[in-house]
């Protein structure tokens, strides 16, 4: 991401060419609203129906309509958020069994198992419940999912494996600290709603993954990627470079002792470990000047001026390919979306402005989960970013009025280097305040 921001001029701003920032301001300021203030559904869906019926109208007479959009997305951003800030539950919800009763649960491994240090944790989708104190009780079926614990070492078990696992399913709750992080509301962003802890035997797996698709081929590849990682030779000689290879290429951190982890955090660069923006960037970055350089061969390609656009459209599926193999967490799916919407504007004729590119990747994420308003990934990873487009834009209009005020032209290499430079700059200003108020640190390393 580094490599793109860093060759990007900035272009001329024009009255209403960034038309998608008070959109999506109005869609922060709902789910904000949303959030603080639920409750309030029907009056925000009446509100959402007339401020269409309004726009429909504009459109068809022919008129501008600036209010009223406006007014529609403050409104949709406050029902986004409703079915976190104000669940309503069914009555077969996980919820509504949540106690210091036994129950024998059946369901599917949502998630990849993640150990850390003796224990192992992963995400069930609970399918049926059964009373496990009675002899002749009959399963029923529940909806919800929990997140399991256990102390067994060797447990296998994968993503999409049906289990029986035998536990009480606890009510999460939160650290008794003041201002500390909330982590029930974590977990119910993620539609977590309870935790089970289960002994060493459990638990036990009733079948395998029987799908043969694309997240099997992943799986293999990754499974393939990571033997010829453990059995090379820096690996076998250098302790811990296991664990960091497989972070930085699989995004799979397993294997990163506790101690590396923090090490690599009070050096300011704990964001290396996680695939975001920086990885999905070299990625696109790389494919980008590979593929412009294989098509400028192409006569009828460079006749058509179709180079740029065909190395961006091509570029597309490595970046996509490298999100699916690392895993698509939530930050890789934020950097996904935000390289290829900077992919995608290669294909108009315009020059692209990249305020209106990362408004419109935060409209996209912020659509499909409105809870990663509140993600300090999605708020360190925009802020960062955002900081990074403004600093080059004003350091490069700068620079260009010192260029044309003197004759000498300063060398490419050292204006590309300078600029590498203030990336680095900008994303640690831009995420200072966040590194403060979250961490009650910041790292200085990176100036």
């Amino acid at each position: 991401m580094r490599s793109l921001l860093a060759t990007w001029k900035p272009p001329p701003v024009h009255p209403y060419s960034r038309s998608l920032i008070p959109l999506l301001v109005c869609l922060i300021a709902g789910i904000s609203f949303g959030f603080w203030f639920p409750g309030y559904r029907i009056l925000a869906y009446v509100v959402v129906a007339v401020c269409l019926g309004l726009i429909i109208g504009r459109i068809r007479q022919r008129h501008t309509a600036f209010l009223f959009p406006l007014i529609f997305f403050l409104f949709l951003g406050y029902l986004s958020i409703q079915p976190w800030a104000a669940p309503r539950f069914p009555s077969r919800h996980i919820t509504h069994f949540l106690g210091n009763h036994q129950w024998k649960i059946v369901g599917f491994v949502d998630t990849t198992p993640v150990r850390t240090g003796e224990r192992t944790k992963f995400i069930v989708k609970i399918e049926t419940l059964e009373e496990d104190s009675m002899e002749k009780s009959k399963p029923f079926p529940v909806l919800g999912k929990i997140r399991v614990t256990t102390r067994k070492k060797h447990l296998n078990i994968d993503a999409g494996d049906r289990i029986s696992l035998t536990g009480k399913i606890r009510m999460i709750r939160n650290f008794s600290n003041p201002g500390g992080f909330n982590y029930k509301r974590y977990m119910a962003y993620k539609g977590i709603w309870g935790t089970s802890y289960v002994s060493k035997n459990q638990p036990v797996k009733i079948e395998n993954r029987t799908d043969k698709g694309i997240d099997q081929m992943v799986k293999n590849i990754r499974h393939h990627i990571s033997s010829l990682i453990e059995q090379s030779y820096v690996v076998r000689r250098k302790k811990g470079t296991k664990g960091i290879l497989k972070a930085l290429i699989l995004g799979d951190r397993n294997d990163i002792s506790q101690n590396l982890r923090e090490a690599f955090h009070r050096a300011g660069v704990g964001h290396i470990l996680a695939i975001s923006g920086l990885h999905i960037g070299i990625v696109a970055s790389t494919a980008f000047l590979l593929f412009s350089w294989a098509l400028s061969h192409v006569k009828p390609l460079l006749w058509n001026g179709w180079t740029r656009k065909g190395a961006a459209i091509l570029s597309f599926f490595p970046v996509v390919a490298y999100g699916f193999l690392s895993g698509m967490s939530p930050s890789t799916q934020r950097a996904v979306i935000m390289v290829s919407l900077f992919l995608l504007t290669f294909l108009f004729e315009r020059e692209h402005d990249l305020m209106n590119t990362l408004a419109l990747a935060a409209m996209l994420i912020l659509i499909l989960h409105p809870p990663a308003l509140f993600s300090i990934s999605f708020q360190l990873s925009f802020s960062a970013v955002l900081s990074i487009v403004y600093g080059l834009s004003q350091t490069k209009n700068f620079r260009l009025q010192k260029k044309n005020s003197t004759l000498k032209k300063r060398r490419s290499i050292r204006n590309k280097f300078f600029t590498f430079m203030l990336v680095s700059f900008f994303a640690i200003i831009g995420t200072f305040p966040l590194m403060m108020l979250y961490f009650n640190q910041v790292s200085t390393v990176g100036f």
